[in-house]
């Protein structure tokens, strides 16, 4: 279970418990985590809002104080984490997944239907949670940019200059389609894309076939000859893959968009689910990378 969704359990179960009005973190000072960095808050004081509290003020503190012991936990295992990445590498890959972890509770967690969700949660985490990144030197700019699900506040506070996003995304985008091919087969990816293009796979370096899951199936082809690797989540890789063809895939349908379903079942029938003539097509394709390694 992340530190993330660990808080929000608890958060959404006070509330539950003892009702909304009710939460909140007893105190603006966050206490020193083993980083010992010091978290941005100028942006949650100004989006604080103070209203007259109406109710028990004895109770409004105890809970006040679970909600900061709760937020306190989770910023203590994010530094821990932090610390034991190591390399700037590491650090941003870790960055990289605590921020799907914010983006999946926007749109999942039962939290997020609450009111209390901006100011406690969005505002007063998530925010010192990118200020703690940023402070580390992590370039957060690319992934906030692929989650636009978030806070519009945190998002503009955050986010670097347009056009570094863009430059910063198209060079991860490139590393990471490098890296998922075995090390003796990267020198042919110019080759492989060319031989897309002449196949109509691909048209001006985009996606182009009438089949969305046409790459999934070279997927599962171009793991089974081992030219591509096994040894990373399955979603992942194609929306890798299909990202550097200009296409992303996600839950919902819509322009540019191969849905995680349609995926996800192709990839899980692998080379089973090709078609002869599919194979056929994939060996025209990848004879590359077969032909220079027999």
């Amino acid at each position: 279970m992340s530190a993330l969704k660990n808080y929000c359990d608890k958060i959404h179960e006070y509330i539950r418990l003892y009702g909304e009005d009710y939460i909140w973190h007893i105190g603006w000072q966050i206490e020193p985590i083993p980083s010992k960095q010091d978290y941005r808050r100028d942006h949650k004081q100004e989006t604080k809002e103070h209203k007259v509290f109406k109710g028990d003020p004895e109770r409004l503190e105890q809970i006040g104080q679970k909600c900061f012991d709760a937020r306190q936990e989770c910023f203590n295992e994010i530094g821990k984490d932090l610390i034991l990445c190591g390399t700037p590498e590491a650090k941003e890959r870790y960055a990289k997944l605590v921020i799907e972890d914010m983006s999946y509770i926007t749109l999942n967690h039962p939290i997020a239907q609450y009111d209390k969700f901006k100011s406690v949660v969005q505002h007063d985490v998530f925010g010192p949670i990118l200020g703690l990144f940023k402070n580390e030197n992590i370039n957060i700019s690319p992934f906030l940019d692929m989650h636009r699900e978030l806070d519009k506040d945190l998002l503009s506070f955050f986010m670097s200059d347009e056009n570094e996003i863009i430059d910063s995304e198209k060079k991860r985008e490139q590393t990471n389609f490098e890296d998922i091919f075995f090390p003796e087969h990267k020198e042919h990816i110019p080759d492989f894309i060319k031989k897309l293009e002449d196949r109509k796979i691909i048209k001006d370096g985009i996606f182009n076939h009438r089949k969305k899951n046409h790459l999934a199936k070279l997927i599962c082809y171009m793991q089974d000859k081992k030219i591509i690797k096994k040894d990373c989540d399955h979603i992942s890789l194609a929306r890798c893959f299909y990202g550097f063809f200009g296409k992303e895939v996600e839950e919902k349908a819509g322009k540019n968009i191969v849905t995680i379903s349609n995926v996800r079942k192709t990839l899980r029938m692998g080379i089973e689910g090709l078609s002869e003539e599919e194979k056929s097509d994939f060996d025209l394709i990848c004879s590359i990378f077969i032909s220079r390694r027999e």
